[in-house]
């Protein structure tokens, strides 16, 4: 019966009692959310906090960057505290908690190259 309605092996059914009996129907497969892992999550969180240095809430944060997770994973939370990436600061007048990367993300870790070759040109004359 399955192969005279046009239906293979392994197609997600669904059935359901009606008036007249017994409905069965193909139905499509749940899609299977991908979770993010870590490094994912990481870059999201990076990306959407660097155009929004001011921070945002987890909310607002797991919108602009599309986020499946309702709550974020305590565990990642944590260590991106720990690799001094993020900060979490409860705002005094709403008690919101604004997610910010720390200052360290947003200073250059070495000069550029422009400002080296300048610097030792202008100490070799």
């Amino acid at each position: 019966m399955v192969e005279q309605l046009g239906w293979s092996s392994g197609d997600c059914l669904e059935g359901r009692i009606t008036a007249k009996g017994l409905l069965i129907h193909k139905a499509e497969p749940n899609p299977k959310i991908k979770r993010p892992d870590y490094a994912r999550f990481k870059e999201a969180v990076i990306n959407i906090l660097t155009a929004t240095p001011q921070g945002c809430t987890w909310s607002e944060l797991r919108l602009k960057a599309g986020l499946q997770q309702m709550t974020p994973s305590p565990i990642w939370v944590r260590r991106m505290e720990e690799e001094n990436r993020l900060e979490r600061i409860r705002d005094q007048v709403t008690s919101q908690v604004i997610w910010k990367l720390s200052q360290e993300c947003f200073t250059p870790t070495r000069p550029s190259t422009l400002n080296s070759w300048t610097q030792k040109t202008s100490g070799s004359e």
